[in-house]
């Protein structure tokens, strides 16, 4: 009872008022602006080094060691592919073939051509991929020239027993080949190397050449998910919103509700950016890692909107439920703050303490998931659900229970240190 009286009465006062709800709500906009401009441009982190090791364990001080005594060289591995058609369509070779030639012969002028334009590429010299640094049986790294003929000593280990296959080994001087740098290299083989040297009859593949990496997968997974991200995201709100206005008979109570709860986690996922992309608590022991795990936003955001949805319709359940017992919009608003936000801002703290130790995590990855899942359930409960969901209660009113029907309001909330307040029914 003294926490509702010292605490939420004045709250919840201040968030149903006019026009403090105005000014509360443009205040905390105006601090979650900067946050939500930060993950506007963010940087997925693709190197499991960074965000998979931890750093306080044997194991990654032996992988130290091992990566800075002994000189592995970095390999990267393209794979050649061709369909029979490229022996009848010589002409797209730009070679001096005889119509005669063999699918063979075909296949390793094209093999010969992908690794020319890798030699002579200058974003690949720069990468320190040089003539000298491509292996596969059509090409003779001791020379930087193209073979006369393939080497049919070394053709188990570079081609597919049918032929139409074949493996090309790229050596760059890259030392990390989850980093940035290689990243970079991969993105533009998508778009210079790889349609440079593809053949094609219309719609029809004759020759391709893809880069094969780890990273390489993961990031066309990323994009995958990207593209997959907004429809899922989109119908996810959708039926949550179909799935409110049926319970309250409001339409519009719905779209507040997917407001105040959507632009809340963008912050969050801006707030998580700054600390390990930019290294905004590094000065606190905690570490930067060149960005969030690229698979985090995917895996996390389905909880953290569950979470808030929830607080979000346990504050409204009861607004509804004094609404409909007479009390006019303002009371019920405050009325439901004092009942509920002891309630669950206990049941936030106890998940903020809970999941700021796994932040401590020496594991880049958990820390980083300790960190989403602290930071948005602080802000969820003390931010959101005390000044930001009341106060867009009391905006538009009116919208809150449309199309549905209300009672007309005859009684209005007085607060009265003396007597209890009334209990719902």
């Amino acid at each position: 009872r003294l926490i509702k009286g010292k605490v939420f009465r004045p709250v919840g006062y201040i968030a149903a008022s006019k026009p403090w709800n105005y000014i509360a709500t443009a205040l905390v906009f105006v601090c979650f602006a900067p946050l939500i401009l930060n993950i506007l441009r963010p940087r997925p982190n693709y190197d499991f080094t960074r965000t998979d090791f931890s750093s306080s364990v044997p194991e990654y001080r032996a992988y130290n060691i091992v990566k800075n005594r002994f000189d592995f060289p970095a390999e990267l591995t393209m794979f050649l592919q061709a369909s029979h058609g490229l022996q009848k369509n010589l002409t797209l070779l730009d070679k001096a073939l005889s119509d005669s030639s063999s699918f063979s012969q075909a296949f390793h002028e094209a093999a010969c051509v992908v690794a020319e334009t890798i030699s002579g590429d200058p974003v690949c010299k720069a990468a320190g991929i040089t003539a000298e640094d491509i292996l596969g049986i059509d090409w003779d790294a001791m020379n930087g020239l193209c073979s006369t003929e393939p080497k049919s000593s070394d053709a188990r280990k570079y081609q597919a027993r049918n032929g139409t296959k074949e493996r090309m080994f790229l050596y760059p001087e890259i030392k990390n080949l989850q980093g940035r740098e290689v990243q970079k290299l991969i993105h533009h083989f998508w778009k210079v190397i790889e349609p440079q040297v593809a053949i094609r009859n219309g719609n029809h593949a004759l020759f391709s050449a893809k880069l094969y990496t780890p990273v390489a997968e993961d990031m066309l997974l990323e994009q995958q998910y990207r593209k997959a991200c907004p429809w899922i995201v989109g119908t996810t709100m959708l039926i949550v919103c179909v799935l409110v206005a049926a319970l309250f008979k409001s339409y519009f109570v719905a779209v507040k509700m997917v407001f105040t709860v959507a632009l809340p986690i963008v912050a969050e996922y801006g707030f998580a950016a700054g600390v390990f992309q930019h290294g905004w608590l590094e000065w606190a022991g905690i570490p930067s890692t060149g960005g969030l795990k690229w698979t985090m936003v995917y895996s996390t955001s389905g909880f953290l909107f569950a979470l808030a949805m929830d607080y979000d319709l346990f504050l409204f359940a009861r607004v509804y439920e004094r609404r409909m017992q007479g009390f006019d919009n303002a009371s019920a608003v405050r009325m439901a703050l004092e009942e509920t936000g002891p309630l669950i801002s206990l049941a936030g703290t106890i998940m903020v303490v809970s999941f700021f130790f796994v932040f401590l995590s020496t594991v880049p990855v958990i820390a980083q998931m300790g960190c989403l899942y602290c930071f948005g359930v602080a802000l969820d409960v003390y931010i959101v659900r005390l000044w930001l969901a009341p106060a867009a209660l009391c905006i538009f009113e009116q919208a809150n229970y449309w199309p549905g029907k209300v009672p007309d309001p005859t009684k209005c909330y007085v607060p009265d240190d003396g007597l209890p307040l009334p209990k719902a029914q």
